[in-house]
């Protein structure tokens, strides 16, 4: 690999890698100079740099749209009352501005591909009669609970979702990554290292009564390399990648908590009161208590035949 500096007066500085030597070239002339030294003299120039490691960081909270002020966290929920089959949105909360962020995270075409994933995975069941695609713009960053009302009446929808992540990108290089600015670009010796940590946080409130049924994460970390000239664009890529793969796992996870939660509403009565909407028969765990409400109707109508 060959390195390319261009200077004023013309005169090119080849560096091939690993540094075993340097030429400085003028003309037909060529004169063998120690790479150490030319490393060492662009340094002291400032023509050349070694970077430090750098960090991008994007993230939104669940905690900090419900709860803007933290010292005012005063809701009470209540016992959650729940007519199957349910109407249900999903969305992403907003982001929060970070100071080490250099971008603006995932797009709204982009959230709402992950979010049609979610959706496609549930909406099958039984227990769901629809689900809803909210788009972040309707969500006001610290809207609290007063925002999901909004939402409640707009998309008519009982069960909401919330989509929250958090992603840092780390970037370092070894002692060997160094660039040379020059007038088509950064050349540099040897790539960088990325690192991508993302975490996508799915949280499921019930909006009238204002509480949590249940939540799920899923995690990913990308590890990659790139060069200067490509940077950007590798971190662009990186993140995306780390955001489905989190998203996928977190489908998993979802799966995984409903079986649990319907579980929990089978074995704490007092806790959930879940009704029925008019034909619904449902499956599964929630079905079964339909199950067990038409069996009743239908003794309470053999009854009363038999007493006419």
């Amino acid at each position: 690999m060959h390195i390319g500096i261009g200077r004023s007066d013309v005169e090119i500085i080849f560096i091939d890698y690993p540094m075993r030597g340097a030429f400085v070239t003028r003309g037909d002339m060529k004169q063998p100079v120690l790479s150490t030294v030319v490393v060492l003299s662009l340094l002291g120039s400032g023509c050349m740099s070694v970077h430090q490691g750098r960090q991008n960081h994007q993230r939104s909270s669940v905690t900090e749209f419900l709860y803007p002020n933290r010292e005012a966290r005063t809701e009470q929920p209540r016992i959650p009352h729940m007519e199957l089959p349910l109407n249900v949105g999903i969305a992403f909360v907003p982001e929060k501005k970070q100071k080490y962020s250099r971008g603006s995270g995932p797009s709204e075409k982009r959230k709402e591909e992950f979010l049609k994933k979610v959706a496609e995975q549930f909406k099958d069941r039984p227990f769901i009669k629809n689900i809803e695609i909210i788009p972040t713009t309707y969500l006001k960053p610290g809207g609290g609970f007063d925002n999901l009302e909004q939402l409640r009446t707009m998309f008519d929808v009982e069960v909401i979702a919330l989509v929250a992540y958090d992603q840092i990108q780390h970037t370092d290089e070894d002692w060997l990554t160094m660039s040379y600015l020059t007038v088509v670009g950064a050349f540099l010796i040897q790539g960088e290292k990325n690192d991508t940590s993302t975490m996508m946080d799915t949280a499921v409130f019930h909006i009238p009564s204002r509480k949590l049924l249940f939540r799920a994460p899923g995690t990913s970390h990308v590890k990659a390399r790139s060069t200067l000239v490509n940077h950007s664009e590798r971190l662009r890529l990186d993140s995306d990648k780390g955001m489905a793969g989190a998203n996928t796992k977190m489908i998993a996870n979802l799966d995984r908590e409903l079986s649990e939660f319907k579980m929990r509403v089978k074995e704490k009565p007092d806790k959930y009161k879940i009704t029925h909407a008019r034909g619904y028969i449902g499956g599964g765990n929630f079905g079964a208590l339909g199950g067990i409400a038409i069996a009743a109707l239908m003794l309470i109508g053999g009854h009363r035949a038999r007493r006419s």
